[in-house]
């Protein structure tokens, strides 16, 4: 070992530490996609799907928007049993459709009908 090295300045090489994520109990919790605060379900309902904290709107689906908006017994649907037709065959539609159906349940694009509003 050389003098120059006995007094020269070390070099240290720095190991990123694992970053721990925060796990959120599934049903209970959900964290917010815009400022990642951690909101209780009950309270996310309560404010309509709005975080408290930010103001993001989380996405909703048509019937809780009805649920939330009219009155409660006070909706009634319209073409209930309409239903997607493919007259231009496109490719892969009917899957296509069969999976939105699946995710949405709902069995067209729209859902359309008459409610009450403090009526």
């Amino acid at each position: 070992m050389a003098l120059k090295d006995f007094f020269g300045k070390k070099r240290y090489a720095t190991i990123p530490s694992p970053q721990v994520k925060k796990e959120v109990p599934e049903g209970i919790m959900v964290k917010c996609k815009k400022c990642g605060a951690i909101i209780y379900n009950k309270e996310l309902e309560l404010n309509l799907n709005v975080c408290p904290k930010c103001q993001y709107h989380f996405p909703i689906s048509a019937q809780e928007r009805i649920r939330i908006t009219l009155d409660d017994g006070h909706f009634f649907e319209y073409d209930s049993d309409m239903r997607s037709s493919d007259p231009l065959h496109f490719p892969d539609y009917p899957q296509k459709i069969a999976a939105a159906m699946e995710m949405t349940g709902l069995n067209e694009a729209v859902l359309t009908g008459e409610g009450t509003i403090k009526g």
